[in-house]
């Protein structure tokens, strides 16, 4: 019943999340350059590719959810603490990004950091990733919300009450599901890149359209309508 809930339960939040994130990056895979399209990579801008992909990454975020409810919502970790400028988790966060900074996770494109300010670079020589995104597309990094939603919304469904002082494993199922949402949900930038690039004239007509209703977007638009056209 439990795993049963969780996958349910994910897929209402999934939606809720991905509906806002497709809204997002609508406004940015149209400034795609068209004389670059057609040079990327295979793997990450195969559709039959990203889809299994993506079905890995439905699994491991079930998994992960799992192995967190194992556990009580251990509240003092998330309060702020004498001596840090958060809290504990937001602590083990951003060394545990840190170092994973320093073995290369987040020159990936499809790695998101939750702390992105201030990483340090890879301490190795990593090979050279084509650039698969548009740098507006790219930039895009949801991570905030998410983890507002995993922590006000996702964790009081999924944990019982109490405090069992197993702060450094908590902290770590935490972090195994903040990463595999973030991925599986930033892993939409590449399908927004794909659908764009198979019908690029459809897409740049009804993007336009859509921005060109917003005021705010009026001066951008403007600025990026060479490359549009």
């Amino acid at each position: 019943m439990a795993a049963k809930f969780l996958c349910l339960f994910f897929v209402v939040t999934f939606s809720w999340g991905f509906v806002g994130f497709s809204a997002a990056i609508g406004n940015t895979s149209v400034f795609k350059h068209v004389s670059e399209m057609g040079n990327f990579s295979d793997d990450m801008l195969n559709l039959d590719t990203l889809r299994k992909i993506l079905v890995r990454e439905e699994d491991t975020i079930i998994f992960s959810l799992i192995e967190r409810a194992k556990y009580p919502i251990n509240s003092p970790l998330y309060d702020k603490r004498p001596g840090l400028s958060g809290s504990l988790f937001e602590f083990f966060v951003k060394e545990s990004e840190a170092v994973q900074a320093k073995a290369g996770r987040y020159s990936s494109a499809e790695e998101n950091a939750f702390f992105p300010d201030n990483l340090p670079p890879p301490l190795l020589p990593l090979r050279d990733n084509e650039q698969v995104l548009h740098p507006r597309g790219a930039s895009i990094n949801i991570n905030e919300q998410i983890s507002n939603m995993y922590h006000k919304q996702l964790l009081p469904l999924i944990t019982s009450n109490g405090d069992d002082r197993n702060y450094a494993i908590t902290a770590g199922r935490d972090l195994d599901c903040l990463q595999a949402l973030s991925r599986r949900i930033h892993l939409g930038k590449f399908v927004a890149e794909i659908k764009f690039r198979e019908s690029p004239e459809n897409y740049t007509r009804a993007i336009r359209a859509q921005v060109e209703r917003s005021p705010v977007m009026i001066p951008f638009l403007r600025c990026c309508r060479t490359k549009m056209l």
